[in-house]
């Protein structure tokens, strides 16, 4: 009777045991591109009619209408150029006195279209999407975010130098990437 009880008992326990163990996924079930990312600070929305060239009215994703302050300074921030309507990546701060001041500006709709180098060529799509991407030899970018006033093509993160109408200047802390479209 007794070795029934502590077989009833043994296998209650191993039972619980395995019931209760938490596990932790594989890294393959976590996917190959996951990495933690700090938060984003950057807000977006559209550029408003009120924008003037020291102050740049945004109408946010949701739905807030904010006023940045731009000062001379920090106009050399703004890659892309600001035209109403286009949609704008910003980060900014709050001055003493409450007010918004712009830390750095891009212009999503100008960053979007096709790019192209003497080695690559890809195009900047809308929902984060890049295609058509060829560079021989290496990985070809897939997706790209903005997180913080930087872009994001993969895993490799880049500051956005200059965006104009023809031309993209990405630099990273040892190189300097020139596209045209």
């Amino acid at each position: 009777m007794k070795a029934l009880y502590y077989i009833t008992f043994s296998f209650c326990f191993c039972a619980l045991m395995v019931c209760c163990e938490r596990k932790q996924p594989a890294p393959s079930q976590l996917g190959d591109d996951l990495i933690e990312q700090p938060l984003d600070s950057t807000t977006y929305g559209i550029c408003g009619e009120k924008t003037t060239p020291s102050r740049i009215q945004l109408i946010t994703d949701l739905n807030d209408t904010l006023f940045i302050k731009v000062s001379d300074e920090e106009a050399s921030n703004i890659v892309g150029g600001i035209i109403v309507g286009d949609r704008l990546a910003l980060t900014y701060r709050h001055s003493p006195h409450d007010d918004l001041i712009l830390d750095q500006c891009i212009n999503i709709t100008s960053l979007l279209g096709r790019w192209k180098s003497i080695d690559r060529q890809f195009e900047i799509c809308e929902g984060g999407v890049v295609a058509g991407d060829s560079l021989a030899g290496q990985k070809a970018w897939t997706k790209w975010t903005l997180l913080n006033g930087r872009l994001l093509l993969n895993k490799d993160t880049f500051t956005i130098a200059s965006l104009g109408a023809d031309s993209l200047e990405l630099e990273t802390p040892t190189e300097i990437f020139l596209y045209t479209r």
